[in-house]
């Protein structure tokens, strides 16, 4: 059979294997990655994936591009919280390294949604199949965004509140307020 020039067959062929592949050999990057391929962007909107440094609890850099993460507020570095036995806790510090922790080595795929007021790259990102935003949040390690863009994940964040999970198991401030009190943004 001949195949006209122009039209999608290899990729389509392409990616056809990869969703068997991804089947077959339970490799969720391969699914992050189809959906990478797969996700539809505004103009000017970009899908980018590769390793990733965690700078703090919702920003990363992943692919040389400094990321927010879209929907989820976490605690800035120098934020204490107060755990269950009313020690000070440095939450987060904790939730850099659980986010880290999560991510290990694995690749993450970014699809931007945005900018945020200080021209930082809002996106969601996956690894290994999961949804990094609803991850924190649902793990109780990230508030959702008090803005439209945390709506999405504000059941997670009553559900992790009400189990008493990660931060919400003892006095937690949330980083929108703490950074208020402190004069940041």
């Amino acid at each position: 059979m001949r195949v006209p020039r122009g039209t999608s067959l290899p990729l389509a062929a392409i990616l056809l294997i990869l969703g068997i592949a991804s089947t077959l050999l339970g490799a969720d990057w391969i699914e992050d990655a189809l959906d990478l391929l797969l996700a539809p962007t505004g103009p000017g909107l970009m899908s980018f994936a590769g390793a990733a440094r965690i700078v703090d609890g919702d920003t990363l850099e992943v692919d040389g591009r400094r990321v927010r993460l879209a929907g989820v507020d976490a605690p800035e570095l120098a934020q204490t919280c107060t755990g269950v036995d009313g020690q000070n806790l440095p939450c987060g510090q904790q939730v850099r390294l659980a986010l880290s922790a999560f991510i290990g080595h694995s690749v993450v795929s970014c699809r931007e949604v945005g900018a945020d007021r200080f021209d930082r790259i809002l996106a969601q990102c996956r690894v290994r199949g999961h949804d990094l935003g609803a991850w924190l949040v649902a793990n109780g390690l990230a508030a959702a965004y008090a803005g439209r863009s945390g709506k999405p994940l504000r059941a997670a964040e009553a559900t992790a509140r009400a189990a008493g999970t990660g931060l919400w198991s003892g006095e937690f401030e949330r980083p929108d307020v703490w950074r208020r009190r402190r004069g940041g943004d």
